[in-house]
């Protein structure tokens, strides 16, 4: 099983039925959906290590998910679950592979800026052993 970067406590609000684990699925392109378990969704194998995985799921997610029942169930959070859950949000956003894909990009972008004034070469073998 991959590294969720869609927390499964967020997923569980779209399924059909409460316990379920289960939601529909829609592919770009397709009309179709399937109905796939939420162990399957929002992941990757290898997305980040179990150490990042354990660090995100302890302080943000697991302080988050009261509130996002809270939110389920009409009620207001307070002013600090709010900032608790603007964290949350935040997180789950940087996560998705899109945004991880632009942060790369802006990576190399920078890596090649400073090229021009460092050792060309030498920085691209640096660049090398950090991007494997």
């Amino acid at each position: 099983m991959g590294k969720h970067y869609l927390p499964r406590y967020y997923l569980r609000g779209f399924t059909r039925l409460e316990g379920e684990d289960e939601v529909y699925l829609y592919q770009r392109g397709r009309t179709d959906s399937i109905n796939v378990n939420i162990i399957n969704v929002g992941q990757e194998n290898r997305f980040y290590s179990d150490e990042i995985e354990t660090q995100i799921t302890q302080e943000v997610e697991e302080k988050a998910n009261p509130i996002l029942g809270k939110i389920r169930n009409k009620q207001f959070p307070s002013v600090d679950e709010k900032l608790m859950f603007s964290r949350y949000m935040f997180v789950t956003y940087q996560r998705v592979p899109k945004r991880r894909k632009l942060i790369q990009g802006l990576r190399e972008e920078l890596w090649l800026g400073i090229a021009q004034e460092v050792d060309r070469e030498l920085l691209e073998q640096i660049f090398n052993v950090v991007m494997a």
